[in-house]
C-alpha cells in the first residue's frame, strides 16, 4: 500500500507541472494580468483611483465566474451528447477538453475584446484540473496505461486545437477586414 500511495504521489506531482503548462500556452502573452492584493491602498492614493481598479478587477471577477459558470454548462452538455458517440472513457473527455480548446484558441484572439475572454477564461482551468482529475482516477483504479494514454493525448490535441482556434480567429479578422474594405468602394 505505501509503494502505490507513492507512485499517486508522483503522478500528482508531474501533472500538477504539466496541467498548467498547457494552460499557460493559451494565455495571450501580451496581456498583463493584474495582481489581486489584500494590502489597504496607498495613502497617496486618491480614492477615486482605488475605486475605479476595484471596479475593474470587480467586472474580471464576475466576467470570469461567470464564464467559467457557462464552459462548465456547455461541458456538462457536450460530454451528455459524447455518451451516445463515444462509449469508452477517455475519448468522450477528450473530445470535450479539445472543444473547450477551440473556444478558448478563438477567444483568445487579439481582436476579441478582454472582456469577452475574460467571460470565457473560468473554464480554462476547470478543464485542466479535470484533466488531472480523470487521469489520477484513472491510477487510482488501477489502469495506469490508460491514464497514460489519456495525459499523452488530452493535452496536445488541446494545444493543437486552441492554434486551430487562434487560425480560425485570424483568418475571419482578415475577412472582415476584407469585406469592410470593398464596402468602403
Amino acid at each position: 500500500m505505501r509503494m502505490a500511495h507513492g507512485r499517486m504521489l508522483l503522478f500528482a506531482a508531474v501533472c500538477l507541472h504539466v496541467a498548467p503548462s498547457a494552460a499557460i500556452a493559451s494565455v495571450r502573452e501580451d496581456w498583463k494580468y493584474s495582481r489581486w492584493s489584500l494590502d489597504p491602498p496607498h495613502p497617496k492614493n486618491s480614492s477615486c483611483q482605488h475605486l475605479e481598479g476595484e471596479s475593474s478587477q470587480s467586472k474580471t471577477l464576475v466576467l470570469t465566474a461567470l464564464g467559467g459558470a457557462i464552459g462548465a454548462s456547455i461541458r456538462s452538455r457536450l460530454k451528455i451528447c459524447s455518451n451516445d458517440i463515444f462509449r469508452q472513457q477517455p475519448w468522450k473527455h477528450i473530445l470535450v477538453h479539445a472543444f473547450g480548446a477551440l473556444l478558448l484558441g478563438i477567444l483568445s484572439h487579439p481582436v476579441v475584446p478582454k472582456e469577452t475572454f475574460a467571460l470565457f477564461v473560468g473554464a480554462l482551468r476547470t478543464v485542466s484540473a479535470i484533466v488531472t482529475v480523470d487521469a489520477y482516477n484513472c491510477v487510482a483504479s488501477g489502469n495506469q496505461l490508460l491514464a497514460c494514454f489519456y495525459l499523452c493525448t488530452s493535452l496536445p490535441a488541446n494545444l493543437i486545437m486552441n492554434h486551430l482556434g487562434r487560425s480560425i480567429a485570424s483568418k475571419l479578422q482578415r475577412l472582415a477586414s476584407g469585406l469592410a474594405d470593398l464596402s468602403d468602394l
